[in-house]
């Protein structure tokens, strides 16, 4: 199971350290719009791809994808990044309004 951990002050502690300036600088620029779709594309690419995931019965009979520790291995980077860009943006958004 997906987890960043169990403290969420923690867990945004640390996501706030390890960003650079340079990754700041580079995620605030452009729109919310081009955001917004460079989310939609790392969620086709990581997140909604099953490859290589193994299929189980779930308890209606239906095949479903079972997601195991490689797709959580796969994925885990990704929502870290994605959590530590959607904060520089809300900054930057809100920065910008307060100007």
């Amino acid at each position: 199971m997906l987890q960043l951990g169990k403290d969420q002050k923690a867990v945004a502690d640390q996501l706030n350290n390890q960003i650079s300036p340079q990754d700041a600088a580079t995620w605030s620029t452009g729109t919310p719009k081009d955001w917004a779709m460079e989310s939609f594309d790392r969620a086709k690419t990581i997140a909604y791809d099953l490859s290589g995931e193994s299929n189980r019965t779930d308890k209606n009979g239906k095949t479903v994808p079972y997601l195991d520790a490689t797709y959580d291995n796969r994925a885990l980077p990704v929502v870290r990044e994605q959590l530590s860009k959607g904060g520089v943006r809300l900054a930057t958004v809100l920065n910008d309004a307060l100007k």
